[in-house]
């Protein structure tokens, strides 16, 4: 592996875990706040 492929995976990696990682937490509120709403009916 060159160094620039390394540098790539270094900005690549994060941005995808931090993606992820927001995808998550938005399904996550969707589904709590869905939840919250049956339960209140």
């Amino acid at each position: 592996m060159s160094y620039d492929q390394v540098g790539t995976l270094y900005v690549v990696i994060p941005c995808v875990a931090v993606g992820v990682m927001f995808g998550v937490m938005c399904l996550y509120d969707r589904i709590r706040y869905r939840r919250t709403l049956t339960k209140r009916k």
